[in-house]
């Protein structure tokens, strides 16, 4: 189901991560230097380069709180379903990306090379 991302309307997000541009198609990501998806959101007064991970949790959780950033559950920066996703201190990162064993220059290289850690079957 897409929904409008707050305060970038026309632009639409859906659970899994796609975002629709102005014209209703899908836009396509490409990696940051971190490796992180992102689109570039123009508007009327103000355009944004936005991390896709963090319009879906803008758009179905709702606005960053304060000290927190958007957490991937599997440390794969491609894989931006809302399943994966949560807002969640430094701390809270740092310990997921132990828990999986990813590095972020391990994470970029995955990213960037367009391969994925994503699982089949996600648990949760």
């Amino acid at each position: 189901m897409f929904l409008l991302v707050p305060d970038w309307d026309p632009y639409r997000v859906d659970e899994d991560g796609t975002v629709l541009g102005k014209r209703g198609k899908p836009m396509t990501p490409q990696p940051n230097h971190n490796g992180y998806l992102v689109v570039y959101l123009r508007g009327p007064e103000r355009n944004r380069l936005a991390r896709v991970h963090h319009l879906v949790l803008e758009t179905f959780v709702g606005p960053r709180p304060p000290g927190l950033e958007g957490v991937h559950w599997d440390d794969d920066k491609a894989h931006n379903n809302i399943i994966n996703l949560y807002w969640g201190t430094k701390l809270e990162n740092a310990a997921d990306m132990r828990r999986t064993g990813c590095t972020p220059s391990l994470a970029r290289r995955i990213v960037h090379s367009g391969m994925s850690t994503r699982p089949t079957t996600f648990i949760g």
